[in-house]
């Protein structure tokens, strides 16, 4: 067929099927229209792909071929479909389903179609196959932007870096927009360049300042925050309009919340109005940046948490021990000796219970600040839980060490002000230096330890780990590992005893003190002033002295001596603390029948003097249980006469030490004489404790004490020795 003879069937065709197409595309809303003969040459069009025209346009106006139509990734599967359902024509139209595919639509922008191909070849009039489509660019747009969200997540979630997630959403948009090429700035402390692949070379050196004007500060861009921002040729600096670039679209990117995140902009190298579409484009490839960049921000985020300390912002216990097992790494330089440090806080939880967590709070970040003064950039401070820090050395010697530790102590020595306290805080430091063939990770970190536990005896004080103490380490951890399970079975291998205290005017028994004695069948006996301090930096004196508290009420209760006495039971802090002491006293009493006037519970110092108005309270408590109260060791700590006013007391009990130095130490007299005259003025008790000797007796009978307690008088017996131990006196003193 010749041309004329194609042109003159066309509009044969146009005469009879425009009102029939024209219906297609108006009311079945077809958007697009295609007209083709059996080669694929396009014989009209309708629709956006013409001229918005509702009908079809002549030959002339339309492209001469279909693949000059679509997109070339397309068109090979579309036209090899046709080419199936167009070899042989038929009488009956046969519509085959196509799509979705891209044909090229107004200024050059791709448009995703979806719709059908009717064959009509076999048709005596017609002989075309006729292509009906809807535009699906919208949903398709969607669809593939939910893809590459999924896709950016996912590569985000993998660990894929930044900027190469954001350099291919930037190429992504460059494919898009020919003529074109898209760069990203993300804001840190100012705009900085994240992504540009299809910029010039040095496009980086050629930072358009116009950017940080337009959005100055992370407060937020100026107006026009959602849409783009034209940028004219005058405000491009001269190397950009060097390189051929004419104009530029910029837009601000702004995460779900609001907060500015950087800008994306689009760089022209033809003047004119904006691509059809590519606003659409800019659009989707912000929400695909926004979306990675505020991933990404949350994983650092979240990458941060894991590995800090919330409440001081240090590294935590495992970024430290991965910073250590670096500084181990077989990188290290010959002779570099790398050192480690454990810094525990004396006396912490004494100030959590007194005050409160959250001023316990306060003080853990003021000494974080005081500690972190300290040290060198290259050196390493961590939280390792609760009032525990960490410290690594990454080079360091002996010398250097020790004065670390001194000036950590140093910092640690002025007074910390929380709130209306006033505290003064001191700390036991452990030092390790590790030897050249030592690398691992997990027993270094036990000697450091270890060797903190060492200073933690001495308190205020630092100490380098030495071999020996792996022995005292593991003897300790096995005695608590006993003490543990005699806590869980006390009848096994706990036994109370009791010392006499006598009236020291004619030696008559008074009262005794329930002593506890630990003897494992593993060690044999153990020395109190070995496990009791064990007792209660484990937690396990609070069972322990409930079931000696039980023990002193029943075998009180059951005491055949002639004579009712007194029986005194020692209470630990951790004991007075709990809210439940006072009914727990009350429930022993009552189970074991004893008299509460024949009970008196012992309570040192420092365990009432924390907080004097909650001690207080809780004394007046148990003197209305109808107990009796001693404060014990008094003078070795720092009792006041305004506190002391405030207890509700019956004993003050006289410190052994002084007690020991009466005989040659005129000064213990003179504070055991005020002992007593302090006694007395405020209507209370005397027992002096650990008399030994008849001078020592004779003494404190001649400066008024009342009641005397120690080997002169008896060492402790068993529940039932104790009967014909009261009944004995000595002689020198007191003679028959």
């Amino acid at each position: 067929m010749s041309e004329s003879q194609k042109t003159s069937a066309l509009w044969r065709l146009s005469d009879r099927g425009r009102t029939v197409l024209s219906t297609l595309l108006s009311e079945h809303g077809i958007d697009y229209l295609f007209v083709l003969d059996g080669q694929g040459s396009v014989l009209s069009c309708g629709g956006q792909a013409g001229q918005h025209l509702p009908g079809l346009v002549p030959p002339s106006a339309a492209p001469t071929h279909l693949r000059d139509l679509m997109h070339p990734d397309d068109y090979p599967p579309l036209w090899t479909l046709l080419m199936a359902t167009g070899a042989q024509a038929t009488a009956v139209p046969t519509a085959v389903p196509l799509g979705p595919y891209r044909v090229r639509g107004p200024g050059g922008t791709w448009r995703w179609l979806q719709g059908s191909a009717l064959n009509l070849l076999g048709h005596p009039e017609v002989r075309a196959t006729v292509l009906s489509a809807h535009d699906v660019t919208a949903l398709k747009a969607a669809e593939l932007e939910q893809e590459a969200l999924g896709t950016l997540l996912r590569q985000t979630t993998a660990g894929h870096a930044l900027p190469q997630l954001l350099e291919g959403v930037a190429r992504t948009v460059d494919e898009q927009l020919p003529r074109h090429f898209c760069a990203v700035f993300l804001w840190q402390s100012g705009l900085s360049l994240a992504a540009a692949p299809g910029a010039p070379h040095d496009f980086a050196g050629l930072f358009p300042p116009w950017l940080d004007e337009a959005f100055p500060s992370p407060a937020g861009p100026r107006a026009g925050a959602a849409l783009p921002a034209e940028v004219t040729p005058a405000a491009l600096t001269a190397p950009l309009r060097r390189r051929g670039i004419c104009e530029v679209t910029s837009m601000p990117l702004l995460g779900r919340h609001g907060q500015y995140l950087g800008a994306l902009a689009l760089y022209r190298y033809a003047e004119g109005p904006l691509a059809p579409g590519a606003v659409e484009v800019l659009t989707h490839a912000r929400r695909l940046i926004t979306v990675a960049a505020e991933q990404h921000r949350l994983n650092r985020q979240l990458d941060h948490q894991a590995h800090h300390d919330m409440l001081t912002g240090l590294p935590n216990r495992r970024l430290f021990t991965d910073r250590w097992r670096r500084t181990l790494g077989p990188r290290r330089m010959p002779g570099q000796q790398p050192g480690l440090m454990f810094l525990d806080l004396d006396h912490f939880k004494e100030i959590n219970d007194t005050l409160g967590h959250l001023e316990g709070d306060e003080v853990l970040r003021l000494v974080a600040g005081r500690l972190a003064a300290c040290l060198r950039p290259h050196e390493t401070l961590a939280r390792l839980g609760g009032d525990e820090f960490g410290i690594i050395l990454p080079h360091t010697d002996a010398q250097a060490a020790a004065g670390l530790a001194q000036r950590l102590l140093g910092a640690l020595s002025p007074p910390l002000q929380v709130g209306e306290a006033e505290l003064y805080l001191g700390a036991s430091v452990g030092i390790l230096l590790v030897d050249d063939d030592e690398q691992d990770v997990q027993t270094t970190l036990r000697y450091a330890d270890t060797a903190m536990y060492q200073a933690k005896q001495r308190r205020n004080t630092f100490v380098f780990f030495e071999p020996e103490m792996t022995r005292q380490s593991r003897e300790r951890l096995h005695l608590v590992s006993l003490l543990r399970r005699a806590a869980g079975r006390p009848h096994e291998t706990f036994g109370v005893v009791y010392q006499p205290q006598v009236r020291l005017v004619d030696g008559v028994t008074v009262g005794t003190e329930a002593l506890l004695r630990w003897t494992p069948p593993e060690l044999g006996p153990v020395s109190p002033e070995l496990f009791v301090p064990l007792a209660e930096e484990t937690g396990l004196i609070v069972p322990i002295g409930e079931w000696v508290l039980a023990q002193a009420c029943a075998q009180g209760a059951a005491c055949s001596c002639r004579e009712p006495m007194r029986v005194a039971v020692n209470v630990s802090a951790l004991q007075f603390s709990r809210p439940d002491f006072v009914a727990t006293v009350e429930r022993w009493l009552e189970r074991s029948g004893l008299d509460p006037a024949r009970l008196e519970l012992e309570l040192t110092e420092r365990v009432v003097l924390d907080d004097v108005g909650k001690s207080a309270a809780r004394m007046a408590d148990l003197r209305g249980l109808g107990v009796r109260l001693a404060l014990d060791d008094f003078g070795t700590g720092y009792s006041s006469l305004s506190c002391l006013s405030r207890l509700p007391l019956n004993t003050l009990k006289i410190d052994r030490s002084f007690v020991r130095g009466l005989e040659t130490d005129s000064p213990s007299a003179a504070v055991v004489r005020a002992i007593i005259a302090l006694a007395r003025s405020f209507g209370l008790g005397t027992v002096a404790e650990g008399i030994e000797t008849p001078a020592e007796c004779r003494t404190l009978q001649a400066l008024g004490c009342e009641t005397g307690q120690g080997y002169l008088f008896g060492r402790p017996q068993s529940p039932t020795d104790l009967p014909c131990a009261v009944a004995r006196r000595p002689s020198a003193v007191f003679p028959v």
